[in-house]
C-alpha cells in the first residue's frame, strides 16, 4: 500500500508539514500517518480539526533530552541515566510501528540518534521499495560537517558502538533518498540522489487558524503590527547551553536600542531560560512559532545570534542581522548561506543603516 509516515518532533514542524502537503511536495495527499513527539499531540489534533487534512493513525513518542557541555557533572550523569531509559522505550516504540506498511518516510531532521534507528529500520523492512524524504527545517542542511563529529564520545559512538547510523548529520545520511530544501544549491547533500526545491511559507489567509492552533492572541499580534515599523525583533537562543551569559546579551541589546532609537521585543527560544530578560524588554510567548511573527508582521529588522529562524526571517523578506557575542566564536551558519540570504553582520558602530557584510568574520 502507498502510505506515508511523517515524523514530527517539534510543534512548529506541523506548520512545515502543512506547507509541504498543501503545495504537494510530499508524495501523497491521502494515507498519511504521523510519528510525533508527545508535546505535539494537542497541536496536531487542533491542526487536523481546523484544516482540511485527511485523518490517519498517530504514533506518539517521548524524545530524549540532551546534555549541554556546560551543565554540571551531576546533571550530565542524571541526563545520561534518563536518556538510557528514554532511548530504550523509544526504540521499543519504533519496533511497534508497522514500517513495512509504508512506502514513504518523511522526517525534518535525521541527526538525532533515535531517528537514525527509525530510518535504519524502515530501510531494513522496506528494502529498495521504501523512500526516505528529509525536509529542510533550519540550519542543519547548510552546516559544514566535513570534519565529522568533534566530541570524543560521539566519535567513539560513531566508530565503535553504532557505526551504521549514529549521529550522522542531516544531509550526510546515505539512507536518505530525497532532500527537500529551500536553498538546494547551498545544502550539504552532495552524496544524495535527488534534491528538490521547496517553499513552505504559510499564507496570510492561514494566519488566523495557526494562531488558534498555537493559542496565540490574534488581536495582540495586530496591536504589535501597528508599532512594528520602529520595533526590533530579537530571536533568542539557549545561550546558557552555549556558555554565554544573558547579562552579556542584555548589555548588547541596550546598546542596540540606544543606537537605533527603537524598541526591542524578544521572542525567547523554547529551550531558553528567559527570566533574565524580564524587567528589561517586552517578551513574546516562547512557544509562539516565529513563522507567524515573520510572515504576518514587518519589523524594522530581525536580530539573532545562531537561531535557525535567521533563515526563516530572510525567506519571509525581513531585514535580517546576526551578531557575535564576544565570549563565543562558534560557527553556525555557512558563509554561503549568509551571502545567499543577504543576512548581515550587526555591529554597534554602523548599526542597521549601513549593512556591514564581513565575509571574513567568524560567526
Amino acid at each position: 500500500m502507498n502510505k506515508c509516515l511523517i515524523v514530527i518532533n517539534r510543534p512548529v514542524l506541523i506548520m512545515y508539514f502543512y506547507g509541504l502537503w498543501k503545495n504537494q511536495y510530499i508524495p501523497l495527499k491521502e494515507n498519511v500517518d504521523f510519528f510525533v513527539n508527545q508535546s505535539c499531540l494537542n497541536y496536531l489534533e487542533s491542526f487536523r480539526t481546523l484544516f482540511d487534512l485527511p485523518t490517519g493513525k498517530v504514533y506518539a513518542f517521548e524524545e530524549p533530552t540532551f546534555t549541554s557541555p556546560y551543565y554540571s557533572y551531576y546533571k550530565k550523569c542524571m541526563n545520561l541515566v534518563n536518556n538510557f531509559f528514554q532511548y530504550y522505550g523509544l526504540i521499543k516504540r519504533i519496533k511497534d510501528i508497522p514500517l513495512a506498511d509504508y512506502k514513504y518516510l518523511l522526517t525534518f531532521s535525521d541527526d538525532m540518534l533515535h531517528l537514525q534507528f527509525l530510518i535504519f529500520d524502515f530501510k531494513k523492512r522496506r528494502k529498495a521499495e521504501g523512500l526516505v524524504f528529509l525536509a529542510d527545517n533550519g540550519v542543519d542542511l547548510y552546516l559544514d560537517y566535513q570534519q565529522g563529529p568533534k566530541s570524543l564520545i560521539r566519535r567513539i559512538i560513531k566508530k565503535v558502538i553504532f557505526p551504521k547510523y549514529a549521529f550522522i548529520p542531516a544531509g550526510c545520511n546515505r539512507l536518505v533518498d530525497i532532500i527537500l530544501a529551500r536553498i538546494p544549491e547551498k545544502c550539504n547533500c552532495s552524496n544524495l540522489r535527488q534534491v528538490r526545491k521547496i517553499d513552505y511559507r504559510i499564507g496570510e489567509e492561514d494566519f488566523g487558524k495557526w494562531c488558534e492552533v498555537f493559542g496565540v492572541d490574534w488581536n495582540a499580534l495586530m496591536s504589535l503590527k501597528a508599532i512594528s515599523n520602529n520595533t526590533i525583533l530579537f530571536l533568542g537562543t539557549p545561550f546558557e547551553e552555549l556558555g554565554i551569559s544573558h547579562d552579556e546579551i542584555i548589555e548588547f541589546l541596550y546598546a542596540v536600542k540606544e543606537l537605533e532609537k527603537s524598541d526591542i521585543i524578544i521572542k525567547p527560544h523554547p529551550k531558553e531560560d528567559f527570566s533574565s530578560y524580564k524587567g528589561h524588554f517586552d517578551l513574546l510567548p516562547s512557544d509562539l512559532p516565529v513563522e507567524i511573527l515573520l510572515g504576518g508582521i514587518r519589523f524594522k529588522f530581525v536580530l539573532s545570534y545562531c537561531s535557525s529562524a535567521l533563515i526563516e526571517s530572510s525567506l519571509y523578506g525581513q531585514q535580517t542581522y546576526y551578531f557575535n557575542p564576544p565570549s563565543s566564536s562558534q560557527n553556525f551558519l555557512s558563509e554561503a548561506i549568509i551571502q545567499a540570504l543577504n543576512i548581515h553582520l550587526y555591529n554597534l558602530i554602523e548599526g542597521s543603516e549601513v549593512p556591514n557584510f564581513d565575509v571574513n568574520n567568524e560567526h
